[in-house]
Formats: structure tokens, C-alpha cells, sequence
């Protein structure tokens, strides 16, 4: 029992990367349709998403669209509209960066982690 808590804790410390709140529009490409979202936090390693009109798949590969940024990801998980998305592949710096670079698209960084 105690193996198992401790590769659960190394995978969620893995995993963590820098989360900074933006609010960024962008699109979600699911088996050919498009959905509009809102990034509401990234980080290098995934997002956090609100789609308008929810009802996104759990589990389903996607393409995120967003002017430089065009990436594969799964959805990792969702409730009451938000949805996790993992990156297939960790952000360049350069798309980290190109995203986070427009002021109106930066919220907060405080307290976050």
C-alpha cells in the first residue's frame, strides 16, 4: 500500500509544471468538428479549459487550435464545464511563451504553482 501512495505521489510530481491563469479563447478540433473554449490556466505540461457548451469526451485525443499554438492533447478530465488537458508533448518555450507574451491574456500568477 505504501509502494503504490508513493508512485501515485512521484506521478503527480511529475507532472507538475508552472499553471498561470489566462483567459484565452481558442479551438478544440474532436473528430472533425470544432468547439469553441477558454483557456482558463496553462502550463507547459496541459490546460485548463471552459467549453460553452460542455459535453466534451473524456479520454479523446484532440487538436488544440490557437494562433502559434496548434498541439495534440487528450482530455484528461472533466466537471460542470472545465475540462484538464494534457499535452501530448510539453510546450516549446517558444509557444509557452508566444501565448503568455499578449497582456490581456494574463491573469494572475500569484499563488499559483
Amino acid at each position: 500500500m505504501l509502494a503504490a501512495a508513493r508512485q501515485i505521489y512521484r506521478q503527480f510530481e511529475a507532472r507538475r509544471s508552472r499553471r498561470v491563469d489566462v483567459f484565452i479563447p481558442a479551438t478544440l478540433i474532436i473528430a472533425g468538428k470544432s468547439h469553441s473554449v477558454n483557456m482558463l490556466n496553462l502550463s507547459t505540461e496541459g490546460a485548463l479549459l471552459q467549453a460553452e457548451n460542455g459535453g466534451l469526451p473524456l479520454g479523446e485525443k484532440i487538436f488544440l487550435v490557437r494562433n502559434g499554438l496548434d498541439v495534440f492533447a487528450r482530455i484528461a478530465w472533466g466537471r460542470d464545464g472545465q475540462y484538464g488537458l494534457a499535452f501530448e508533448k510539453p510546450l516549446s518555450n517558444a509557444q509557452y511563451a508566444g501565448l503568455l507574451q499578449a497582456k490581456d491574456n494574463r491573469h494572475s500568477v500569484a499563488g499559483r504553482a
